[in-house]
């Protein structure tokens, strides 16, 4: 009897091949509805920067050298061969409603789009905890039917040692190997 809850302890301690945080780790790093939700999420946070950054000044700076034929006279004492212009120029929008439009329904896209990648989450984690419960509680059930074999087997034993000892009878043999029988057949 020690040896069967021996039995009984090894094999409710070894029902999962790996841990529960390593079969989360695993779905969530496999999962397609998340990586189209982190696929999403990086889409909305790129519009949502872009329609910030539509707000800021828009900077634009050109440049231009040339070497001309013919010097050309600047002044009555000056003449230039070389020509170089630059052009600076800033320009920014005061007011916009296409702008704070765009800017607001960025930022709630954004928004709606990190609640989508949690439910995503969620979904998965919740799906990954809920078959496992459901695999360590078939293979609990698979265990105990084992242990219960083993315990049918070993009360036949005990029941032909009682029958030679003239403590038992035929009938309760005849019984404890039909209990074995049972049992695999519902096995």
């Amino acid at each position: 009897r020690p040896l069967l809850h021996l039995a009984l302890l090894l094999v409710t301690n070894s029902i999962f091949a790996i841990s529960m945080q390593e079969a989360e780790q695993r779905a969530l790093e496999s999962s397609p509805a998340i990586r189209l939700g982190n696929l999403q999420s990086e889409q909305n946070d790129a519009q949502y920067a872009q329609a910030l950054l539509s707000w800021f000044p828009e900077i634009t700076f050109g440049s231009m050298a040339a070497i001309l034929q013919k010097s050309q006279k600047i002044s009555h004492l000056q003449k230039q061969k070389h020509l170089f212009s630059n052009q600076f120029t800033l320009t920014q929008k005061i007011f916009s409603s296409d702008l704070l439009g765009n800017l607001k329904l960025s930022r709630l896209i954004k928004e709606g789009g990190a609640v989508g990648k949690e439910m995503a989450i969620s979904d998965t984690l919740y799906a990954v905890r809920t078959q496992y419960i459901l695999y360590g509680m078939k293979n609990q059930e698979f265990a105990l039917e084992h242990v219960k074999l083993a315990f049918l087997q070993q009360v036949y034993q005990d029941e032909t040692i009682r029958l030679k000892t003239g403590r038992s009878t035929q009938l309760q043999v005849a019984k404890a190997k039909a209990a074995i029988s049972y049992e695999i057949s519902k096995q």
